[in-house]
């Protein structure tokens, strides 16, 4: 992989995030979280998952609409620097706090067991991200390639032979995890099938739910070279809680997977598709898109955001120098490789 291209990617989202962040909550909210969020990235460099991260940043004083926002990208961020291992990417991404994977073992060995969807398709959108930055994201071939990721998490849980506990209705947290494995298939197929009929987005908002990530996988998929269209139709269809059909399960920030959202859950979910898909989008090109509400200064937040993320992943300078201010040039670029 060259240097460049990487160093794009990882530019873009991060530009992408504020940006997205300006125009649907507001310039002051992304001006006042983006030292906040920069701050994060030497926790996320000594291997602090998601929960760990959040919990970090839930002491700025947000309200819980902004730290779905603050968890959206921790998520990217995270997709960002792990991108080499795919096979920790579950432990990375962890959302279930309760879990402890300070002491790391040989996978499957403790691998985090998903309570919801949202946690789920969490997983799913770090990694697309970390495919992009493998250069291994093929629009025709993710969702089976995703399919056969997420089949394999699961079988690896079930062959822990950890003892389970059970929920009041005696069902087991792998039986659990199976059943929201078995509903994202089917929606994932059903994704790949509207893609491969080249069925319109108003058709595919209809079957998938305006508000869900596998509609703005959709939205991906079908127009994959083209960010700005992706954008342009995630903004169009996932801008309100009035398109999501009754039943339609959460995406990334929404509460239970099985019970209906409530209208503030339900816009939230969308707004965390939108942010997380229109970063893909722009990590899959590695091109960097301005939004029309955002201004130089968020531009100049997100690219100093990306390369100091770059910078801890390939090694330049220790993470426990975490001067906000400073951001190293990166040289020698044509020695660098991944870590993996």
């Amino acid at each position: 992989m060259q240097h460049h291209s990487l160093k794009l990617r990882f530019r873009s989202a991060m530009v992408v995030v504020l940006a997205e962040m300006t125009a649907i909550a507001s310039p002051e909210f992304a001006t006042k979280n983006m030292h906040h969020l920069a701050a994060q990235i030497p926790a996320i460099a000594n291997g602090s998952n998601l929960a760990q991260v959040s919990k970090n940043l839930a002491a700025i004083g947000a309200t819980p609409a902004e730290q779905e926002l603050i968890n959206t990208w921790v998520v990217i961020a995270i997709a960002l620097y792990h991108h080499e291992n795919l096979a920790t990417l579950p432990i990375d991404l962890a959302a279930a706090s309760e879990h402890d994977f300070a002491d790391q073992k040989p996978l499957p060995i403790y691998l985090p067991i998903y309570k919801s969807m949202a946690e789920l398709e969490t997983l799913v959108l770090g990694l697309a991200i970390a495919l992009c930055c493998r250069d291994r994201f093929s629009p025709r071939d993710f969702i089976s390639n995703c399919c056969d990721y997420l089949g394999k998490y699961v079988d690896c849980l079930a062959a822990q032979g950890a003892s389970l506990q059970t929920d009041q209705l005696g069902i087991t947290a792998i039986d659990r995890l199976d059943q929201l494995f078995r509903q994202l298939w089917q929606k994932l197929q059903l994704v790949q099938k509207l893609v491969n009929q080249g069925q319109s987005a108003l058709v595919a908002r209809s079957q998938l739910g305006a508000n869900s990530l596998c509609f703005g996988l959709y939205c991906l998929l079908s127009t994959a070279d083209h960010p700005q269209l992706v954008r342009v139709r995630l903004a169009q269809f996932m801008d309100s809680a009035d398109h999501m059909e009754p039943g339609d399960i959460g995406a990334i920030g929404s509460d239970d997977p099985i019970s209906m959202l409530s209208p503030d859950l339900t816009t939230m979910a969308g707004i965390n598709v939108r942010i997380g898909i229109a970063a893909l989008a722009a990590v899959y090109n590695g091109v960097i898109l301005e939004n029309e509400s955002s201004d130089q200064q968020i531009m100049r937040s997100g690219i100093e955001m990306g390369d100091r993320l770059l910078a801890y992943w390939s090694g330049v300078y220790e993470p426990e120098f975490n001067q906000i201010d400073f951001y190293p040039a990166i040289t020698a670029a044509d020695l660098l490789r991944r870590r993996c």
